[in-house]
């Protein structure tokens, strides 16, 4: 997965170098200008620090004097004090190859453009997707001189239209596919977007950290929720000709409800009888002989129902659990999808409501309505009210579908045996039922032999 982006450490925002640089390393730094201390030395997950700084500088810098001298060199109060590169590293390569990849990356830069870099990497949270191995690249927004002193400002990276952010694009893709490909690694990645690469595809939203900690909190987030539903959407793009197939496959109906196909039966063979012989005595009568075993014909309707192992195994089950065995297993999901939607639903107008001026808790803020705006919002919040309790009623009929659903699977799981018993009972019936109606068609004496090969050369069969 492709993920690079270009951020900014603003003193307008309520930031400063020191104590970006401070979290992003796992250190304690003290903020010489504010007399602030920013103690992150507890942070878990920091696997990597590094500072890089150009060539021409011999000498090493550390992380609290590097982030103290960016923010003395701004003097307003609006100032830029860092600039930050955030990239995915690709989880197919291991910790070493990951390392390698980062510091490559962050050199290019520090070549590049001449400012100080600081090259931090983060392992996954232990409670977060486990693919998420990510770095922090905080470099200062001045270049700096031999001498170790930042001067002259970075400002191509602050024009959109210098196309050096998407030169840094290109540079971060050409080097996580060569290093994949050294790993003998068929993952690549691409840094287009959806549309110049013409996949149909929609964009998915970036969490952050906000809305991850607010979804953790079983707390609801927007950004989240319309992530989760470009990721649906997605899907159902990606699996629409598996779901096509399947509706297709429901509109055939059951191999035991269709009638036998007569042109799957062998054709009757009419035996013309034999001229009389002349007398003679060639001709005697001799011993009868006995008649060779006709070979066996096989079923195609009865092999299809064997090979239909699902819908034979449904109405087995069916047939020893009761007809609505499977009632709740099929109307939870669907059950549980609309009370998802109502309670998404709810939390809309519950939102709508609180901003409404009539619900503002303080008299002196709130404005002059009128008769009619009392009564309506009144009626909404009555209706609301009304909804609220026909979720909790969905909820706990909810809970009972999951409830029998658990049950019925139970059951299910505790009669295998008696399923699988009653599967052979069903393919004997459907060989009876078959053999019937030959000798109909074909006569009680000219009937075929129906049987059926033996378990043991088709090997076991599923259960």
């Amino acid at each position: 997965m492709y993920h690079l982006s270009v951020k900014t450490v603003s003193r307008s925002a309520g930031r400063s170098a020191p104590a970006a640089g401070a979290y992003r390393s796992g250190q304690k730094i003290k903020d010489e200008r504010t007399g602030e201390t920013h103690d992150y030395s507890r942070k878990k997950g920091v696997v990597h620090h590094e500072i890089l700084s150009p060539a021409a500088h011999q000498v090493e810098v550390e992380a609290s004097a590097l982030w103290n001298q960016a923010e003395a060199c701004e003097n307003r109060k609006n100032s830029c004090t860092a600039r930050e590169f955030e990239v995915a590293l690709p989880s197919d390569l291991d910790a070493g190859q990951r390392r390698e990849l980062a510091a490559e990356f962050a050199a290019e830069l520090v070549q590049r453009y001449g400012f100080a870099a600081q090259l931090d990497i983060h392992e996954p949270s232990r409670g977060g997707d486990q693919r998420n191995h990510h770095a922090h690249i905080l470099c200062t927004t001045r270049r700096m001189d031999a001498a170790g002193q930042l001067g002259e400002k970075t400002r191509e990276l602050d024009n959109q239209r210098s196309g050096e952010i998407e030169h840094v694009r290109a540079l971060w893709e050409r080097l996580c596919n060569e290093h994949l490909e050294r790993a003998q690694r068929e993952t690549r990645v691409d840094h287009r977007s959806h549309a110049a690469r013409g996949l149909e595809d929609l964009p998915t939203i970036h969490h952050g950290p906000a809305a991850t900690a607010i979804s953790r909190r079983g707390e609801y987030s927007l950004r989240v929720e319309r992530s989760g539903q470009i990721q649906g959407i997605n899907l159902d793009r990606a699996f629409a000709p598996l779901n096509e197939l399947d509706r297709q496959e429901r509109q055939i109906p059951p191999v035991w409800a269709r009638e036998p196909d007569p042109a799957d039966l062998p054709p009757v063979q009419v035996q013309t009888p034999a001229p009389k012989p002349a007398p003679g005595p060639q001709n005697l009568p001799q011993e009868p002989r006995s008649e060779k075993k006709r070979t066996p014909v096989p079923i195609r309707e009865l092999e299809r129902l064997r090979g239909d192992f699902p819908r034979l195994q449904a109405l087995a089950r069916e047939r020893v659990l009761g007809q609505d065995w499977d009632r709740a297993l099929l109307e939870a999901p669907l059950k549980k999808q609309d009370v998802r939607a109502a309670a998404r639903e709810l939390q809309e107008r519950r939102r709508e409501l609180e901003m409404h001026p009539a619900h503002q808790p303080n008299w002196w803020r709130k404005p002059f309505l009128t008769r009619e705006q009392k009564q309506n919002y009144a009626d909404q919040v009555r209706e609301f009210n009304r909804d609220a309790r026909e979720l909790k009623r969905d909820r706990a009929e909810l809970a009972k579908l999951e409830k029998e659903a658990s049950e019925a699977q139970t059951r299910a799981w505790e009669n295998a045996d008696k399923i699988a018993q009653e599967q052979d009972r069903i393919l004997t019936e459907m060989q009876h039922h078959f053999e019937a109606e030959a000798r109909k068609k074909n006569g009680p004496d000219n009937g075929p032999e129906l049987e059926l090969e033996n378990d043991h050369n088709r090997g076991p069969r599923p259960r």
